[in-house]
């Protein structure tokens, strides 16, 4: 061999071995990160899935791949290479085994290549290890199972088979046309009978993969049909799921039948059994298909699809879980709107994290707001990530502020105060794990609890500094004592790893408890490929699912990096194939606090979306025509977000989410609530008294709503910004609130008006409970000395004392709340 090859063998070698180094350093990493959060479990399951998944993968492929390169090294008798000597030129002839062996080489690089383009390896977890849904769809019978676990991963097959046949025959016909076997001459191709024979199996092979893929259409076309919204059609029954089922029958034969002639010499008839097939398949799916709609099948075509359109609300009802759903027809379960509203907040969630911002200056609010019901109000939480200097130190304390969201200073702002920790300090530890965080980070952990790697051993430090690319992770000096590696400290990307199953809802709310930060993250059980149901977008209008039940709560420890989730008590077969498979990731709502549990707030993605089919569909037997949910407002001028219309439910103790569903007439038909607290419990009450169509409701509140806005924004820069409707049950019936911002040259939001309506007033203040008659719409400035301090309170509690000698409560309410304000409110 001489220096030249030796070079290029080293220089190759050695590439090899950092690539394959670096992978075997990432998969020791992800164990290590893995064990370290009590999932070890998650990361073995994940090994052993790819393993099958991509071994299989790689020795099918390569197998193909080779024979077709050995067919290809099989056509050349021999290679000779010019090889120049002094100044001759010599032609040097290619051993065969030389050949042989760099067939073997491209055919292990392309299978390669393909085997890693198979990742999914969630689907052939659930398809070994999943819990049937014990139910069968009504035209193949199969378990749905079949479509949520197995089809998304025999499709994905599909997709890497016609990616290898693509690539293979390419290279096939490269390497053909390098050689006599093929070539153009007298303007026409030539080739020899090898090459013919060879191009004939690959035609073959790629009829069968076409053939695959009807089958697959008739199965997909459950989930994607042709009717409205991908409706599953009379016309797929009758028609197109046969007809793929018997061109998938057709194809294969074809492909037996040009893999024989293109053998025996008969390439007429080959060409002739693919034009038929091709053309037959273009007829039959796309011209036929029209004219039977326009004829046959046209006639009575609301009595043919009404089975369908049955079949699918069931489906539908089944996907989003609408039986869930309890129905009741009064609202005594709830306290009067007296007492109602001190769990309604006049903030919507976007204003109060900008007036933090902007008030504070503490720095940029981490995740969404969290909600919190403390001394009989609703409460706002946000969690600030450092800012300044303090910025760019990941070991700067966070600071926590809490703000009465029922009521607002002289200017319409919320009023701010620090969390106090039991010890006395403003702020907490620092938030190692948090919202859109990239990197990671090494620390020292004497006390031993940061779920993180610990960097003491030489091995370790080598796999995170070749994975990493990060030499100093090598050589350099590390945080003493014990030192850590925190990787994904992104709150979403964390629990990704560890509950990849699952769906993760858009929100990441704070939760302190113990004087410690917490992120929620709501998990759901979805599914692209759950058959016949109508699908909806979720997290933004992103994705489309067919399938979308509560499953659990993920909790992140935001110090320490440790994550767990609180399990929905009625499991689907995901969720609870998932957690009979890695039981340490879940927990009992039982062994959790009620006061942790308090702070959850609801699924909240997850009731609109259920919320909607059962405005759609119903319950089971439900016989009433077709309702809807009201049109959410947006655009600049607005905060119209379904997400952010959150209350307390201070007779279930626990945060809720509601929304009003419309009957066709525009009529508000009933309330749709779902709770909190870890616990998806919906409920629909109906309004059969509601007699004031919803447009004419919300006109009535803009019209009140303009005339405050009005004057708030006279002799001011600023402009009228609209929050969405808020839906307030109460023991009388419902009542519906909204609130006007202005904003502020400062960059701050403040309330121009409120508005409550109902079926008989509409009534406006500065607060949600100033509106309804509850004076605490404002707060003055706070006591300038301790002397004032102690006259205030003296004053609210003889106020006290004396509403409840004469007996009247609501005096006794009011001077409750203020001298509750006045204790929470810090003195200059």
């Amino acid at each position: 061999m001489t220096r030249r090859r030796w070079i290029v063998v080293g220089v190759v070698s050695t590439a090899l071995l950092l690539l394959v180094g670096r992978e075997v350093a990432g998969w020791y990493v992800e164990y290590r990160w893995f064990d370290a959060l009590g999932a070890a479990g998650v990361w073995k399951a994940r090994a052993m899935n790819l393993t099958l998944l991509r071994g299989t993968t790689f020795a099918i492929g390569f197998l193909f791949v080779f024979a077709n390169l050995f067919a290809v090294r099989s056509s050349i008798k021999a290679l000779v290479l010019p090889q120049r000597v002094a100044n001759l030129e010599i032609g040097e002839a290619v051993p065969s085994r030389r050949l042989t062996w760099t067939a073997v080489i491209i055919a292990a690089l392309v299978a390669a290549l393909m085997a890693v383009m198979q990742d999914d390896w969630v689907a052939l977890e659930l398809v070994r290890h999943g819990e049937p849904f014990r139910e069968s769809d009504p035209y193949f019978q199969y378990d749905l199972a079949f479509f949520v676990y197995w089809l998304p991963l025999e499709l994905s097959l599909h997709v890497g088979a016609l990616s290898t046949l693509v690539v293979v025959s390419l290279l096939v016909l490269v390497l053909y046309a390098l050689t006599p076997s093929l070539r153009w001459e007298h303007g026409r191709i030539a080739v020899t009978g090898h090459v013919r024979r060879h191009l004939f199996a690959l035609g073959a092979v790629l009829l069968v993969l076409l053939g695959w893929s009807y089958r697959l259409d008739a199965y997909t076309l459950l989930i994607d049909g042709h009717g409205e919204l991908g409706a599953f059609t009379a016309l797929d029954k009758e028609f197109r799921q046969p007809s793929n089922l018997l061109l998938a029958l057709i194809t294969i034969a074809a492909a037996a039948l040009v893999l024989w002639s293109g053998w025996m010499g008969q390439a007429r008839i080959a060409f002739a059994a693919v034009t038929l097939v091709l053309l037959g398949a273009f007829i039959v799916r796309q011209i036929v298909p029209p004219i039977l709609q326009r004829t046959s099948l046209s006639s009575d075509a609301s009595e043919r699809e009404r089975p369908y359109l049955d079949t699918r609300a069931a489906y539908t009802r089944r996907g989003f879980d609408t039986e869930r759903i309890s129905q009741d027809s009064v609202f005594t379960a709830f306290a009067p709107l007296e007492g109602t509203v001190h769990g309604v907040s006049s903030f919507d969630e976007a204003p109060i994290a900008r007036d933090a911002e902007r008030l504070r200056r503490r720095g940029r609010v981490s995740g969404n707001v969290g909600w919190d019901f403390i001394d009989g109000h609703v409460t706002a939480l946000v969690a600030e990530q450092p800012a300044g200097a303090d910025a760019i130190d990941n070991l700067a304390p966070w600071s926590l502020a809490r703000a009465d969201a029922t009521i607002v200073d002289d200017r319409g702002l919320p009023i701010f105060s620090d969390v106090v920790a039991l010890d006395g300090a403003t702020t907490t530890a620092p938030a190692l794990v948090h919202d859109s965080i990239g990197g990671y980070l090494t620390l020292a952990d004497s006390l031993g609890t940061i779920a993180a790697p610990e960097l003491t051993s030489f091995g370790t430090r080598l796999a995170h500094a070749w994975h990493l690319q990060n030499p100093r992770l090598l050589v350099g000096d590390l945080p003493e004592p014990r030192p850590r590696i925190v990787l994904r400290r992104d709150v979403r990307a964390r629990v990704h790893a560890l509950y990849t199953a699952f769906l993760a809802g858009n929100s990441i709310r704070p939760i302190v408890h113990n004087d410690t930060l917490y992120w929620s993250v709501q998990l759901y059980s979805a599914s692209d490929y759950y058959p016949l149901s109508e699908p909806v977008a979720v997290n933004g209008g992103g994705a489309e699912v067919h399938y979308l039940r509560p499953a659990a709560v993920a909790i992140v420890n935001a110090t320490t990096g440790r994550v767990w989730a609180i399990r929905d008590d009625i499991g689907d077969p995901i969720a609870n194939s998932w957690a009979r498979r890695f039981p340490q990731l879940f927990v009992s709502r039982s062994s959790i606090a009620p006061e942790f549990l308090r702070k959850i707030g609801p699924a909240i993605e997850g009731s609109f979306v259920q919320a909607r089919a059962f405005a759609r569909f119903g319950r089971r037997g439900d016989f009433a025509p077709p309702s809807r949910l009201p049109p959410v407002t947006g655009g600049e001028d607005s905060y119209g977000d379904y997400a952010v219309t959150l209350g307390y439910d201070v007779h279930r103790g626990a945060l809720y989410w509601s929304t009003p569903i419309l009957d066709a007439a525009n009529f508000v038909r009933g309330i749709y609530i779902a709770t909190g607290g870890g616990l998806h419990d919906p409920v629909f009450i109906s309004t059969p008294t509601m007699s004031t169509r919803w447009p004419v409701l919300l006109e009535r509140m803009q019209r009140s709503s303009d005339v405050g806005a009005a004057g708030a924004l006279a002799n001011r820069d600023s402009r009228a910004i609209r929050g969405p409707v808020r839906t307030i049950p109460h023991s009388r019936g419902v009542s519906f609130a909204q609130t006007t911002y202005t904003a502020r040259g400062d960059g701050t939001l403040a309330i121009a008006r409120v508005v409550v309506a109902d079926e008989d007033s509409v009534r406006a203040g500065q607060s949600v409970m100033s509106a309804i008659g509850i004076e605490r719409a404002s707060t003055t400035l706070p006591p300038a000395t301790p002397e004032e301090f102690r006259a205030r309170v003296e004053s609210e509690y003889r106020r006290m004392r004396d509403a409840l000698a004469r007996g009247d409560w609501r005096a006794f309410g009011e001077a409750y709340e203020a001298l509750g304000q006045l204790l929470r409110t810090p003195q200059r």
